[in-house]
């Protein structure tokens, strides 16, 4: 994994979420899909997609302390972000283009055709161009490149990121 930081990186103990049974870290033998239950408060929903474990932990940890504005749910493959989002749509995805199995260009089609109005930021360590531009084509809103800078990613989340949608799951 890597990550650009323009400030010293500090590891803190994970902090509890306020709301009813919502902790940062999995308990023993708990997965993902345990841990991304419902969401039922006002914050921005973001779901961030990527097959490295330690990007999504340090992507969830980042995000959720900005303010308390954004509840970060996680997946690891690719057809487990569609299950999450046909369950409870979110208000961003955060989306890798390279994964094993179902690949971030497909996630997105199938993403678009189940609902359109979900923005998406691509996630990508491939210096063609080409990617980029195919991704914007489906459908993306924008991309960032890898390896990430936390301070970028955080303006397009601000950018594209809104409260929930009249009509949504959330």
């Amino acid at each position: 994994m890597f990550i650009t930081h323009c400030h010293e990186a500090t590891r803190e103990p994970p902090i509890p979420v306020p709301g009813p049974a919502r902790e940062l870290n999995l308990p023993d033998g708990a997965t993902d899909a345990t841990r991304n239950g419902p969401v039922t408060d006002e914050r921005i929903r973001i779901l961030v997609v990527d097959d490295d474990p330690e990007l999504l932990e340090t992507l969830r940890e980042y995000l959720e302390k900005l303010g308390n504005r954004y509840v970060v749910e996680t997946a690891a493959r690719g057809s487990e972000a569609l299950w999450m989002v046909a369950r409870a749509r979110p208000d961003l995805v955060i989306l890798d283009v390279e994964m094993p199995g179902m690949t971030g260009v497909q996630v997105l089609t199938s993403l678009r055709a189940l609902d359109p109005t979900i923005p998406v930021i691509m996630l990508t360590g491939n210096t063609d161009g080409s990617v980029a531009a195919e991704t914007l084509k489906l459908g993306a809103v924008s991309y960032a490149p890898k390896p990430l800078n936390l301070q970028y990613l955080d303006h397009l989340v601000a950018t594209f990121a809104t409260k929930p949608r009249e009509g949504s799951s959330a």
